[in-house]
This record gives structure tokens, C-alpha cells and sequence, in this order.
């Protein structure tokens, strides 16, 4: 026999596959996407070479192939992640500070340490 299959056990071997999800996800949340949840991404070029290459516009480090990139929902602006999770340490940090105490609460924010 030339068939590299066996014709009689053709109906045995069959296997019904579920439909995959329709929906599309968020990578980072995880939650259905929804097209008025969509935001135009801004990309800032570097300054020096015209050929097409991005940078993060806080630490103007360029993007490769294998940075991991955050976009700000209120701006567009994309960020790498690292950068993204140093400013949202930062805005933690304030807050917790101006939650403890209005006027310097750590050694970080008072102007003679």
C-alpha cells in the first residue's frame, strides 16, 4: 500500500477541536479588549539618525527588538517597561509620603540630608 495513512482507522483517529476565543486580550491586564479602548501610540524618533530608529522619550534609551515597551494611556507615549515601573515606583513613593505627612517624611524629600 502506497498511503502513508490507514484508510480504515481514518474515523477513530478524528479529533474535534474547541473554537478558539474571538475576543481579543490585553497582554498586561488581561481583559477583553474593546476598540474604544484603543489609543493612538506616539513614538519619539531619536533626534541625530533619520532612518527610523525609536527612543524612550524619559530616558532616551533607543527600543531594540527585544525591549519590553509600556504606552501611557494619557499621552500615547511609549515607554519601556523598566522605565515605566521606576516612575510608578516613584509616584507610589509620593503619595505614600504625602499621605504620612505633609512636610518631609523621609530622608528622600528633605533638602538638608
Amino acid at each position: 500500500m502506497k498511503a502513508f495513512w490507514v484508510p480504515s482507522q481514518g474515523k477513530e483517529a478524528r479529533q474535534i477541536l474547541a473554537k478558539p476565543d474571538e475576543h481579543t486580550y490585553c497582554p498586561a491586564g488581561g481583559k477583553k479588549l474593546r476598540l474604544k479602548d484603543l489609543i493612538p501610540v506616539r513614538f519619539s524618533r531619536v533626534p541625530e539618525e533619520d532612518s527610523g530608529v525609536f527612543m524612550d522619550p524619559v530616558t532616551k534609551d533607543t527600543f531594540t527588538n527585544a525591549s519590553s515597551l509600556v504606552v501611557l494611556k494619557s499621552t500615547g507615549q511609549c515607554v519601556r517597561t523598566d522605565c515605566q515601573q521606576a516612575l510608578q515606583a516613584l509616584l507610589l513613593h509620593s503619595t505614600d509620603c504625602n499621605q504620612l505627612n505633609n512636610t518631609f517624611c523621609c530622608s528622600a524629600h528633605r533638602p538638608w540630608s
